[in-house]
Order: C-alpha cells, then sequence, then structure tokens
C-alpha cells in the first residue's frame, strides 16, 4: 500500500482564527466567531477556499459548543465565486431538528461580491445575513436565538 500525505491547507490563500463572543442577553449563551484573512480567489480560484472555510466553520461547531456562528470577513478580500456559499450553510442540519445559524460581517474588500452572491446566486436577503459590524450580527444572533426560544 503507498499512502499518499494531503494537505488540507493545499492551494488555500486563507488563514483562520477562532473566537467567542456571547449573546446580550441571559443567559449570554456563546458564539463562535471564525476570522479568516487573506485574499480568496476569484471564480474557480476561490473553490479551494471556500471548501477551506467550510471545514474550519465545521470543525469549529463540532469543537465549541456554541448556538450559532459570526463568519469574520472583514480582513478577507472576495470578489466572486458560487462556492463562497459553503462556509454560510455550515450550521445546516447541524442540530437534527434546526440549523445553527450563520451571519457574516463584512468589509470593502468583499461586500460587493457577498452582497451579489447572497441576492443573485443563493436569492437570500442580504441584509439577513451580511453585516457591517460584529454589534450588528451578534444582534441579529441575539433576535435570532430570542425568537427561537419563544416559539412552541
Amino acid at each position: 500500500m503507498n499512502l499518499k500525505p494531503l494537505d488540507i491547507r493545499r492551494d488555500v490563500s486563507i488563514n483562520h482564527a477562532y473566537f467567542e463572543t456571547s449573546l446580550p442577553s441571559p443567559p449570554h449563551l456563546e458564539i463562535l466567531v471564525v476570522r479568516f484573512s487573506g485574499t480568496s480567489g476569484f471564480g474557480c480560484a476561490n473553490d479551494s477556499d471556500a471548501i477551506y472555510m467550510d471545514a474550519m466553520v465545521r470543525a469549529g461547531i463540532a469543537a465549541f459548543d456554541s448556538v450559532g456562528v459570526i463568519l469574520d470577513l472583514r480582513e478577507m478580500g472576495y470578489e466572486w465565486g458560487d462556492m463562497m456559499l459553503c462556509p454560510f450553510a455550515a450550521g445546516s442540519r447541524y442540530y437534527v431538528d434546526s440549523d445553527l445559524p450563520v451571519v457574516a460581517v463584512v468589509s470593502d474588500r468583499n461586500r460587493k461580491g457577498l452582497k451579489s452572491l447572497m441576492a443573485d446566486e443563493a436569492g437570500i436577503d442580504p441584509t439577513t445575513v451580511l453585516f457591517d459590524t460584529m454589534d450588528a450580527a451578534l444582534a441579529h444572533l441575539d433576535l435570532l436565538h430570542n425568537a427561537g426560544k419563544n416559539q412552541t
């Protein structure tokens, strides 16, 4: 048998780091923040970056007990590439009966491309997943969490 080593970072131009914050409302449950930096490839050259990002978000979800995820994309360049939807879907089907919400904080380095991706490719209202500040993203997750608590 010949084993060939694999490297999950092959062809990846993105770096990541994990952080944690708490929802503003009691009982102040934990939110996973995954910060990505670097410049993602254009079009198909984005595929390796998006797959890597998806894997790192899923690893963070598995490793840390959180009720939501914020993708901190302020330091990441992105223009176009449909695979970038993958990290946003990392919370899908995480729980048996519901999804783990995933939102993002964007910047001028990626806002235009991500808004287009959400609206044109995914049919998602960008204002429900893309935010300009960490506080706005956290407030949205807090609202989603509290709305979920009140549903029967």
